[in-house]
């Protein structure tokens, strides 16, 4: 029963309210399709990793305040924008925000991953190169997998001992950025794979 209710809490979290509140708390900031420059566009694995050392280069890992509720994500055009002009003061989903905008203005298909264990919560993105699935966890990047799933649950395995969790993962939730709409919204795990999904 109290997984039950922990997975149930994260699902509206994650489905529902973390969108809709980032959205309404970020709705003045730059929502356009921001070009990245030709020389920070991502073909390979080491052009992902050598993008997120960039980043983390100009990160100061800063936990999201009163103002946003305690969780909120700028949108990717606008923690570009954040990260080119200086440092980059944010939380997991600000990182991973901004390494989003990179992926998209490189064509790469990727989306937010919520992953969630008893005593720990974390962002990371979730994205498809050379036609496998990968996760990228600040400067780190899994193998690839053949299926969204696949590299999801391989990633939680990771999850699990590199933080050190009270349990194990109980909910993953996906989280696209729509660049026509300006807005965050809910992505099916199982959509993305298909017929290669069960």
């Amino acid at each position: 029963m109290k997984e039950f209710l922990l997975w149930l809490i994260a699902k509206i979290g994650n489905e529902w309210f973390w969108p809709a509140w980032s959205n309404f708390r970020w709705k003045k900031s730059v929502h356009g399709d921001v070009m990245i420059e030709e020389e920070e566009k991502i073909k390979t694995i080491p052009d992902v990793r050598r993008t997120a050392c960039n980043i983390y280069s100009k990160f100061n890992y800063e936990e999201d305040g009163l103002d946003e509720l305690g969780d909120s994500i700028v949108p990717p055009p606008q923690n570009y924008l954040n990260y080119k002009e200086g440092t980059l003061c944010d939380d997991c989903d600000g990182f991973h925000s901004t390494m989003y905008h990179f992926m998209h203005g490189s064509n790469i298909e990727c989306y937010l991953l919520s992953v969630n264990a008893i005593g720990c919560g974390h962002c990371v993105i979730l994205f498809k190169l050379d036609d496998l699935w990968r996760v990228c966890d600040y400067t780190s990047v899994t193998e690839g997998h053949s299926t969204a799933a696949a590299a999801i649950s391989s990633y939680d395995e990771i999850f699990e001992k590199v933080y050190q969790t009270k349990s194990k993962v109980f909910y993953n939730g996906l989280t696209k950025y729509d660049y026509l709409d300006g807005k965050f919204k809910a992505q099916s795990i199982e959509s993305l794979d298909g017929e290669k999904g069960a």
